[in-house]
């Protein structure tokens, strides 16, 4: 791990692969869902500092779009 950015509502780290030198980033998010669009914003925010490859984790309780809403 080299850099680590904490936000209101996630954690995220930039990691490098030694051998290789492949950058990539992973987030944890521990928001509230009420607090949604704040939480997009600071996601979006790390993606602005580090695009890179990127793993997000956690249950986000939103869907993407309303066809893959379960009945």
């Amino acid at each position: 791990m080299s850099i680590s950015r904490v936000g209101s509502y996630s954690f995220s780290c930039l990691f490098k692969e030694i051998n290789s030198n492949l950058e990539f980033a992973i987030s944890g998010v521990y928001g509230p869902h009420i607090l949604a669009d704040r939480l997009w914003e600071e996601l979006e925010a790390v993606h602005k500092v580090w695009n890179v490859p990127w793993c997000i984790a956690r249950d986000f309780n939103v869907g993407i779009c309303p066809l893959l809403a379960s009945t």
